[in-house]
C-alpha cells in the first residue's frame, strides 16, 4: 500500500512539472500461464489464454537521453488447460475432493482426465525507460513493475486403475484454490507514432508470483506454495492528453 501512494504522491508532483505527458493506455493480448506447486495435483501448463487492461500514467524527460515513464496497470487474464471430463459417480458422491474409490467398467466409466482453469486480476506500479527514436515514429522502451495478484484456480482430475476383472479403483481430485501475492513483471516492446496524440504498441512480458494459497473446502490439502508465471504477448494504443 505504501508503495501506491509514494507513486501516487510522485505523479502528483509531475502533474505540475512542464515536460510531463500524462497519458491513459489500453492493451489485450495472449497469455501463457505455468503452475508450479510443491504437490504434483497442482503442476499445470495452461493453454493460450488472453488478457486485457488498461494503464494510467506519466511521460517524463529522464536524467539520461530518452524519457521515462511512471504508469499504475490494472489486468485481468483468464487461461485453461486439458478438457473436462465425468468421474463415475461412484467416486464423487460423498468423497472427499481427493480421495480414491472403486468402480465398476459398467458404472459410468470415463478415460482418464485433468481439466483446469486460471481467473486472475493484477494491478501492477510501473517505470519504463524509452530511449530516443531510432525514426521519426518508431522507438523501443524496456521496463518493469511490482503490484499484487488475486488469482483463483479450479482443478479436477480422474485417473482410474483396473485391479481385477472389470473392477477399478480411481483417484479422483477436484479443488479450488485462491491466493493473493505480490507479483513482479519485466516489459519490453515498441511503440509507433501515429500522431502528436495517438501512439500504437507491441510488447512482451514476464510476470512471476509466489504464494502461500488457501485450499477452499478441502480438508486433505494443506496450504501450499504455488509459483505462478506468465508470458505474454500484447498489442494496445496510447492516447496523451498534453
Amino acid at each position: 500500500m505504501r508503495f501506491f501512494l509514494s507513486f501516487i504522491f510522485i505523479c502528483s508532483m509531475l502533474a505540475t512539472n512542464a515536460v510531463a505527458q500524462p497519458y491513459v493506455k489500453m492493451f489485450g493480448g495472449v497469455n501463457y500461464s505455468k503452475l508450479r506447486s510443491e504437490s504434483i495435483y497442482f503442476s499445470a501448463d495452461y493453454d493460450a489464454g488472453a488478457i486485457v487492461g488498461g494503464a494510467l500514467g506519466y511521460r517524463l524527460k529522464a536524467p539520461v537521453p530518452g524519457e521515462v515513464s511512471l504508469e499504475l496497470e490494472g489486468s485481468h487474464v483468464k487461461a485453461n488447460f486439458g478438457s473436462p471430463g465425468t468421474p463415475p459417480p461412484s467416486c464423487v458422491d460423498g468423497v472427499e475432493p481427493s480421495a480414491t474409490c472403486l468402480y465398476s467398467a459398467d458404472d459410468s466409466f470415463v478415460d482418464d482426465f485433468a481439466h483446469g482453469n486460471l481467473r486472475s486480476v493484477a494491478g501492477f506500479s510501473n517505470i519504463i525507460y524509452s530511449p530516443p527514436k531510432f525514426h521519426d515514429r518508431f522507438s523501443f522502451y524496456v521496463g518493469a513493475g511490482a503490484g499484487v495478484m488475486r488469482a483463483k484456480f479450479n482443478y479436477q482430475e480422474f485417473v482410474g486403475v483396473e485391479v481385477i476383472d472389470a473392477i477399478y479403483i480411481g483417484s479422483y481430485v477436484n479443488a479450488e484454490m485462491r491466493q493473493t501475492s505480490f507479483s513482479w513483471q519485466a516489459i519490453g516492446g515498441v511503440a509507433a507514432q501515429l500522431g502528436p496524440h495517438v501512439e500504437l504498441f507491441a510488447e512482451g512480458r514476464y510476470r512471476r508470483a509466489v504464494v502461500k494459497s488457501e485450499v477452499l473446502d478441502s480438508d486433505v490439502f494443506a496450504a501450499l506454495e504455488n509459483k505462478t508465471s506468465m508470458v505474454n504477448a500484447l498489442a494496445g494504443v496510447r492516447f496523451s492528453f498534453h
